[in-house]
């Protein structure tokens, strides 16, 4: 079979899962998004299914052992080009058992990157050779100059904007675990014909971050994304962990 078929294969036993979850969900997430022809729409997306019956939990397991066969054909169709740490294989859908509750978050989330000061340094040369505006052409020579002068070093590039749907899972046995809900979604199955309780968290997670001690460089031509010198971040988290070091060395003295 050939690797087309292989990945349309794929991404169909991914979408009958998704469907299949969705119908019978007990929370999923709605976000709007623009079509061709730019009206706002709604898709759904990240289905949390709290199992009621045997027949779900039969499908459910049916569709997952689907989708896994799919990938593991897709890899090994061309292990190089879909390897199974690609996104799209590394998240998938699952059923957690004896599950007794839930909880659900929806936090901001941060999409974050190592960039080569080169990437910016073409970027702003691109759009100099572009460009006609003179006052918009002096901004570029500067952060051109800028970044030339550390040609050498990394970046490190944040974008928000996004969102995460988090599980926090208690077990019947007391233990926690949380779960980071992925595009397909996630199914929780209880001991004994209980039906997981899952309750939704309305309030978004606000968390702290060393980043809001850090001064972002804003790219002129990418202005929404926040940049910084990956140098400075490894040194704000190295002295992070020191601080927090001492304070516990100085809580057990107590």
């Amino acid at each position: 079979m050939n690797t087309t078929l292989l990945y349309s294969l794929f991404l169909n036993a991914g979408e009958a899962f998704k469907r299949y979850a969705l119908n019978v969900c007990q929370f999923k997430e709605d976000v709007i998004c623009k079509d061709d022809l730019k009206s706002n729409i709604t898709l759904s997306r990240r289905p949390i299914v709290c199992i009621a019956n045997e027949d779900d939990h039969y499908e459910l397991q049916r569709l997952i052992t689907e989708w896994s066969n799919a990938c593991t054909s897709l890899h090994e169709s061309d292990p190089d080009r879909y390897p199974l740490t690609m996104t799209a294989m590394r998240y998938q859908p699952a059923i957690y058992e004896n599950v007794k509750s839930a909880k659900v978050f929806i936090n901001d989330a941060t999409n974050s990157r190592l960039v080569q000061a080169s990437s910016f340094i073409k970027r702003l040369e691109l759009a100099l050779r572009c460009s006609k505006d003179v006052g918009y052409n002096i901004c570029l020579q500067e952060q051109l100059a800028y970044f030339k002068k550390y040609s050498d070093e990394q970046f490190r590039v944040r974008s928000s904007g996004y969102t995460e749907v988090v599980a926090s899972l208690t077990l019947d046995n007391g233990e926690e675990m949380r779960v980071k809900v992925p595009e397909y979604g996630i199914c929780l199955a209880g001991s004994n014909g209980h039906v997981p309780v899952l309750t939704k968290v309305e309030n978004k997670r606000v968390r702290n971050s060393i980043y809001d001690r850090l001064s972002a460089i804003k790219l002129v031509v990418q202005p929404e994304l926040d940049i910084y010198h990956e140098l400075d971040v490894i040194a704000l988290k190295e002295a992070h962990a020191k601080a927090a070091q001492r304070n516990n060395e100085n809580q057990k003295g107590l």
